[in-house]
């Protein structure tokens, strides 16, 4: 039984990350140069404190969605991707698979968020990304 909702969550988040590269590689055919995604602390627990919005532009993200889908990462058998757009990542296998636990960010742990965080902080050529904080 564990097993089945492994697989069902693997599909799920297999399904949501090949929507995404889907959306947007098409808004790329349209000339859109980059798309951002947002978020924030939300809920009603942030009226008591200070509101947190972040967002973050991958900005190869046909490349990076690749690697995030590749199952080539489980075996390590054969290259994650082509040399040239190995190099243009420039991530480790290590942190490509700290990525793949990035889906709903409610559900991770606080050293999996810190995990992520160091990651695209590591690479400012491949992530932008921006905070900004508002206390009452």
């Amino acid at each position: 039984n564990n097993n089945n909702n492994n697989n069902r969550r693997k599909s799920k988040k297999i399904q949501s990350l090949t929507s995404l590269l889907s959306l947007e590689m098409d808004l790329h055919s349209r000339n859109y140069a980059y798309v951002i995604g947002s978020d924030d602390s939300g809920g009603a627990g942030c009226i008591a404190g200070p509101v947190v919005v972040a967002s973050c532009c991958v900005l190869h993200p046909v490349p990076l969605f690749r690697a995030l889908l590749s199952e080539s990462l489980l075996d390590d058998k054969e290259p994650l991707l082509p040399q040239q757009q190995q190099q243009s990542l420039s991530l480790s296998t290590e942190e490509i698979q700290i990525l793949k636990q990035t889906n709903d960010s409610k559900l991770l742990t606080p050293l999996q968020r810190r995990e992520i965080y160091n990651v695209l902080m590591t690479h400012p050529k491949l992530f932008a990304i921006s905070t900004s904080r508002r206390s009452p």
